[in-house]
């Protein structure tokens, strides 16, 4: 897949100070519900990722359905190849495992980090939780929506627009299809 997007934004943080994003990856899914991918877009360094322009994420894990009922089990690397090259940047590379569910239109995803986050001091133990729901209208056309919660331990923080820092964050979307 590839992409050309107007700006990206991670869990609701800015990642390219509302320039172009190009975006594309590769996904690879087995019959018994195993899957494996890439994902890769352009950074702005200024956004936090000290001499790194590139974000490649590595993912994987195992999906399945009940019925109307989905679980997403899984883990996912988020690298920046170039951040610590500088003796005075930190190294920004994050991992966190994930459950999901779903059921019909409505989704939950819980993510948890195990390393610490985004190269912050004592931050594993950083977490998100993301709440979603679709609907088609047919044709083509339908309407989604979700909201999500980044909880941010030890020496993580977001400096919010205005400059508050805080220790967590809420992001949403509505969009359409």
């Amino acid at each position: 897949n590839l992409g050309l997007f107007s700006s990206y934004r991670f869990r609701g943080i800015d990642q390219t100070f509302n320039k172009p994003a190009l975006q594309g990856g590769i996904d690879y899914s087995h019959s018994s519900g195993i899957y494996v991918g890439n994902w890769n877009s352009n950074v702005n360094s200024g956004a936090g990722f000290p001499e790194g322009n590139l974000e490649m994420d590595f993912y994987g894990g195992w999906k399945t359905t009940f019925g109307d009922f989905g679980l997403d089990l899984g883990g996912i690397y988020y690298y920046y190849p170039g951040t610590g090259a500088n003796p005075a940047a930190f190294d920004v590379k994050n991992a966190e495992l994930y459950i999901g569910g779903s059921w019909g239109p409505l989704a939950a995803k819980y993510y948890y980090a195990v390393t610490d986050f985004f190269g912050a001091p004592d931050s594993d133990g950083s977490w998100y939780v993301n709440l979603a729901a679709t609907h088609d209208f047919g044709n083509g056309f339908g309407v989604n929506a979700s909201i999500g919660y980044q909880g941010l331990k030890g020496g993580a923080a977001v400096t919010e627009i205005g400059g508050n820092v805080t220790d967590s964050i809420t992001d949403y979307k509505l969009g359409g299809t």
